[in-house]
């Protein structure tokens, strides 16, 4: 099982790794009573793949007060910082504009916090296939998917389908449905809950603007000056009447066409450093 998903060779695996970021969406982590290392760690292992100064973290103000020293331990990595919480959609938006500023050609994956710290390398070997195909099909969202998933109604379940053409080397497949908060029973037929997500930049934008329009038109004011000394008045202004909004059950739900990438059950769970083998580290440096 370890040979399927070993990583992939050739100028494009490279060049995908390449224009390859990192958004990592602390959900779980308010800096208040965590556990020291509980961000810290997460951001290490997403860093063995992607440089850390292509890791953004989207982080409330009274959140990064509290995880400055777990900050520190990733040197280089940027972030963006929101007044407040408006779910997953919003952050995911806000750090694809700062991205796009800095690499039009980016690929970006949404690493939610809590499954780092659980799947560790091996989630990040599947998000190099899935960036790998997302670079051949720019317009296919794709996600990794495994059993179990998570607990968090932020992030769905999803039922696979067949292969996508194109794509079969990959192994990845079409999502014929997604179920924002399935049964026990639904769970135990075959359905995979979503790790991590990984499209381009430039095509989350546009799914954004054409199923949540809202949100997007809050952020117009910010495109560009999103992350520069500017941007924290402006932001505050924007928040206040920004929408709250889930990547999965607002945007992804409502998306056609996705493709997943399975991790499969054998493999979850942590396997430790070098996970990824020296060929992927190569290709990410």
């Amino acid at each position: 099982m370890i040979a399927q998903v070993r990583p992939l060779r050739g100028d494009s695996a490279a060049a995908s790794l390449r224009h390859l970021w990192g958004v990592v969406l602390p959900r779980h982590y308010t800096g208040r009573g965590e556990r020291q290392g509980a961000l810290a760690r997460p951001l290490e292992r997403a860093s063995r793949l992607i440089p850390a100064s292509r890791l953004v973290t989207v982080l409330t103000r009274d959140a990064v007060a509290e995880a400055r020293q777990d900050l520190a331990a990733v040197p280089g990595l940027q972030r963006c910082l929101e007044p407040a919480s408006r779910g997953t959609a919003p952050e995911i938006f806000l750090a694809a504009l700062s991205v796009l500023q800095q690499d039009p050609h980016a690929v970006v994956a949404a690493l939610p916090v809590e499954h780092l710290a659980e799947h560790g390398h091996r989630l990040m070997q599947y998000v190099a296939r899935a960036a790998a195909a997302a670079a051949l099909r720019p317009e296919l969202p794709i996600i990794v998917g495994a059993y179990p998933g998570s607990r968090d109604p932020e992030y769905a379940w999803l039922e696979p389908g067949d292969p996508v053409e194109g794509l079969e080397a990959f192994t990845v497949r079409t999502v014929r449905r997604i179920v924002a908060q399935p049964s026990p029973a639904q769970r135990a037929n075959g359905l995979l809950g979503m790790l991590a997500m990984v499209t381009t930049a430039q095509t989350l934008i546009a799914l954004g603007r054409r199923h949540l329009p809202d949100v997007l038109e809050c952020l117009e004011p910010l495109e560009d000056v999103v992350g520069g000394p500017e941007a924290t008045l402006l932001c505050d202004a924007v928040w206040e009447s920004m929408p709250r909004a889930s990547l999965c059950g607002d945007l992804l739900a409502h998306v056609p066409h996705l493709g997943v990438v399975s991790m499969p059950d054998a493999m979850t769970g942590e396997r430790g450093a070098g996970a990824y083998g020296p060929d992927t580290e190569a290709l990410a440096s």
